[in-house]
């Protein structure tokens, strides 16, 4: 993700095989700077984490079972404190902010590749991750929407920018680079404990 202090969209469908702690999305320069979404006892997380201390955490209410695939969103919009939302299969969930959003909040710029279903070296997702999209400077949504019933088409605002699997002894990386927007069209990630991609 770019710095930005403009809305943003990053919206994803998840599927378990097993209910546990999962990294969905990881920006890691090091221990103490990151951007993560994580998948938390049975809550989806979306956090800012700079200099050691979290910029913003909010998480949503428990949900998930085995077998189901979820459509997740989250969107920035507007400027004030505390504009993020979280969808889950197109429903508005209530936040609890551990960490407030402070109004006209800028989004690191971290140097650091961005993990799809790990973080770092451990968190692997345990399921699927499908059609995952960072749209910068769209709020796609602020309100319940229906959920897409087909894969993404291509947009005008939506652009590749680069797509790559590395294999690094037993770990396989998904890393994504550059600063336009961009989204992964028609392809499904699996990972697996024993057999990651």
């Amino acid at each position: 993700m770019r710095e930005t202090s403009d809305n943003f969209t990053i919206d994803f469908w998840v599927r378990f095989d097993a209910l546990g702690d999962y990294s969905l999305y990881h920006q890691r320069v090091d221990s103490s700077n990151y951007i993560s979404i994580y998948y938390l006892s049975n809550s989806i997380y979306f956090g800012v984490f700079t200099a050691g201390a979290w910029d913003f955490l909010c998480y949503t209410p428990t949900f998930g079972v085995v077998d189901t695939w979820y459509h997740v969103e989250i969107t920035r919009y507007g400027v004030t404190e505390n504009d993020v939302y979280i969808f889950i299969d197109g429903i508005s969930q209530a936040l609890t902010w551990p960490t407030y959003i402070s109004a006209n909040y800028t989004m690191p710029n971290l140097a650091a590749s961005l993990l799809i279903g790990q973080r770092n070296s451990d968190l692997y997702l345990n399921g699927r991750i499908d059609e995952f999209r960072i749209s910068n400077g769209i709020a796609r949504h602020i309100a319940d929407f229906a959920v897409p019933t087909s894969e993404y088409q291509n947009a005008d605002n939506l652009k590749i920018q680069r797509f790559e699997v590395n294999k690094e002894g037993e770990t396989h990386q998904i890393k994504f680079s550059g600063n336009a927007p961009f989204e992964v069209k028609g392809y499904e990630i699996y990972v697996d404990p024993t057999d990651r991609i």
